[in-house]
């Protein structure tokens, strides 16, 4: 273990200066003896104040001129940044339920050798809800099957998560309410309008039912003599693959009010009789690289949508590579414009939020050089004052740039306003622009020519071309150390 030495210029405090200066002082001035309340007392303790100051700022100059030691290194110090924790609200028995609004101080215990609490204030507006968890259950969404584990839960018996013998199939119904247009009655036309984020791939078998006050009855089959047509006349969405339609007939209908979820109406549902996916080599909504690419139509980055997806991820211990795929969209050319909105954007979406506080150990690398971001810092500076929200360096701790920028004054600007610790080489070589550079004859991609040309020292190169990609991806880092690499 290295211990780091310890450098003392002066140990000296106050008591110890006014104790030599009484002991010098018969030396020069014989005749002058100042008793407690003197006046030349009270000059004495001014003057050892005065030395114990300038010893104070004398003892931190070793690591002043270390850092400026390291500064000529190339060696930048991080910003400081407010640090940011998780913090979790228990509410006492019988309260009710309340609103943390933001800036709401929380107080942490003092740390080792101090009497001072540490104060921290919440980041955004937090509901506080008294409500108790009553049901758990474990979901295999591969096999759209799950496990109810309430009972088990309430009594306070382990649970035995995803067991193959307790395992059941999901039901997956769509209920819908209204206290008059649902009191069907007679002979009945019901339209029902789907606006869908996310069409389904293949279209989904679904019966749809109303209550008649003892049984969930089916609405009028729309197959003539049995016989399975190939597509619903009266289902203009073909089992939710796209927006549309659903026209819904029954004859001699009698509605009747049910409860379901603690809310009394007129209902009707839509029940999938069928596993979901009926395929699971397929995804539920088309592949992004299909009909919808460009027009990005799922949520932000930062929604709870991608939550999953994250929680495997920090598990994993693997970063997100924000890339979209090809635009269908005539307005964003693929290369040029929907590649560089996408990582603009992201970056945005990830200062309005704070995804990282969530996830703290969750890293993104932003490619292209950050798109627009490093060009606008200031902006962005400026948005998250504006906006009540965190600097951008506080976002540094998670993200990345990648080095895929294909001239020298694009390089040298990330490397002035990102931090080398969040740059990471990367070289696309048969990318997005092939060919050459006809005025340099260096190939547009081969970003390793810019990266040399930065002049950067030997410990600022390897941390770029290498000791960054080893931190962010920390599996290959232990893979290459177990090679001895």
């Amino acid at each position: 273990m290295i211990v780091r030495p310890t450098i003392v210029v002066d140990g000296r405090d106050q008591d110890a200066l006014l104790r030599e200066m009484e002991a010098r002082r018969p030396g020069y001035v014989a005749e002058w003896g100042p008793g407690p309340r003197d006046p030349g007392n009270g000059l004495q303790l001014i003057a050892a104040r005065y030395l114990q100051a300038i010893i104070n700022r004398l003892e931190q100059s070793p690591d002043k001129n270390k850092l400026a030691f390291l500064d000529m290194l190339g060696q930048r110090l991080s910003p400081a940044r407010a640090a940011r924790t998780p913090v979790v609200f228990q509410l006492a028995k019988d309260v009710s339920s309340s609103l943390a609004p933001v800036g709401t101080a929380v107080a942490a215990p003092p740390p080792p050798g101090s009497n001072q609490q540490i104060v921290f204030e919440t980041a955004s507006d937090l509901g506080l809800t008294a409500g108790k968890l009553v049901q758990v259950f474990s979901l295999w969404p591969g096999r759209d099957e799950y496990i109810d584990h309430s009972a088990d839960f309430l009594a306070g018996t382990p649970l035995d998560l995803f067991s193959p013998k307790a395992l059941s199939e999901t039901p997956h119904i769509l209920y819908l309410s209204h206290s008059v247009l649902l009191n069907l009655s007679g002979n009945v036309v019901l339209s029902v309008e789907f606006q869908l984020l996310h069409p389904a791939v293949d279209p989904l078998q679904i019966a749809w039912e109303y209550w008649d006050g003892k049984i969930w009855r089916g609405f009028a089959s729309t197959e003539a003599d049995c016989e399975p047509q190939p597509q619903d006349p009266n289902d203009a969405t073909r089992g939710l693959t796209s927006s549309g339609v659903i026209k819904l007939i029954t004859d001699c209908a009698t509605a009747d009010k049910t409860s379901v979820n603690g809310i009394t109406g007129y209902w009707i549902r839509g029940r999938l009789i069928q596993p979901l996916p009926p395929d699971p080599a397929k995804p539920l909504w088309p592949d992004p690289t299909g009909a919808n690419a460009g027009y990005w139509t799922t949520p932000p980055m930062t929604d709870e949508y991608w939550y999953p997806l994250y929680e495997v991820m920090v598990d994993l211990e693997v970063p997100a590579m924000i890339h979209v795929s090809t635009s269908c969209n005539p307005n964003f050319h693929t290369l040029g414009a929907h590649y560089l909105n996408a990582d603009t954007s992201v970056f945005m979406q990830l200062l309005q939020a704070d995804l990282f506080v969530k996830f703290p150990t969750l890293n993104f690398i932003i490619p292209h050089g950050g798109g627009a971001v490093p060009y606008h810092w200031g902006r962005y500076r400026g948005l998250a004052e504006r906006l009540g929200r965190p600097d951008p360096t506080e976002l540094l701790r998670n993200v990345f740039f990648d080095t895929c920028v294909y001239h020298q004054p694009g390089i040298e600007l990330l490397y002035k306003v990102i931090p080398t610790d969040n740059i990471l080489f990367a070289s696309e070589m048969l990318g997005a622009v092939r060919g050459a550079d006809p005025e340099t004859g260096v190939a547009w991609d081969d970003t390793l020519v810019y990266v040399d040309n930065l002049g950067l020292t030997e410990v600022n190169r390897r941390a770029v071309v290498e000791l960054n990609a080893r931190r962010a991806y920390p599996r290959l880092h232990r893979r290459l150390v177990a090679g001895g690499r």
